[in-house]
């Protein structure tokens, strides 16, 4: 089993250009689901998803019948304002954990890609692992990026194009009590944490880095940054 959070109340949520963001059709599907369905965790029948909206009256409204009908399972979190940055959202999400003990997959949502992944089975045959970043090659400098060493994650870096090896956007935690490990660090360490006033979930992984304990990056395949639409148009 694992917890699956997906933030969705940041300030791009909604624009008079776009619409609602995570409704907007990639083809012929809303972007959240052409996402969501290639991720393998979201299939299994045993999974906690926790989408985290914030209030914005009808457009909120809007996206909560959505995901009532294509996620009938899922839960929704809806915050009454803009938080201090996706980690913070995600704690929301956190909050509704039913198994405290089971990996915790913060999910941004906006980037596609193919993976073989199982969250459990790699934190059960990795004992020293802490959590898992999934990566793709780029030299972008609007994605974060990860230092490596083999499948080992040196340091995370957000907006700064420290290597070939971008975050695709996910971050997988051994547990709440991990997740929450990393929360700290961000917050003892804003001037590596922090962009502008809000805060990114891949430096987080930069606190659960020793010499015992290893964050791993597993690279992903037809990687489609659909996010970047927003950005690029």
């Amino acid at each position: 089993m694992c917890l699956v959070i997906v933030p969705l109340a940041g300030p791009d949520f909604h624009s008079e250009k776009f619409g609602i963001r995570p409704l907007f059709r990639v083809g012929q599907t809303p972007l959240i689901e052409h996402v969501l369905s290639k991720r393998p965790w979201m299939s299994q029948a045993d999974t906690q998803v926790v989408f985290v909206l914030r209030e914005t009256g009808e457009h909120t409204r809007e996206m909560q019948a959505f995901l009532r009908a294509r996620y009938p399972r899922s839960q929704t979190v809806v915050l009454g304002d803009l938080t201090a940055g996706a980690p913070f959202s995600a704690l929301a999400g956190l909050s509704l954990s039913q198994h405290h003990d089971q990996p915790v997959v913060i999910d941004l949502a906006d980037i596609s890609f193919d993976i073989d992944f199982d969250p459990k089975a790699h934190f059960r045959d990795n004992i020293d692992v802490d959590a898992v970043v999934p990566f793709f090659l780029s030299d972008d400098p609007k994605f974060s990026y990860l230092e490596l060493d083999g499948a080992r994650v040196l340091r995370a870096r957000e907006k700064q194009v420290i290597s070939a090896n971008a975050s695709a956007g996910v971050y997988v935690f051994r547990d709440s009590a991990t997740y929450l490990r990393a929360l700290i660090h961000a917050l003892q360490h804003p001037d590596v944490s922090k962009v502008g006033s809000a805060y990114f979930v891949c430096p987080c992984v930069n606190g659960l880095i020793s010499t015992s304990r290893h964050v791993h990056a597993i690279e992903v395949t037809n990687v489609q940054p659909v996010g970047a639409l927003f950005h690029d148009a």
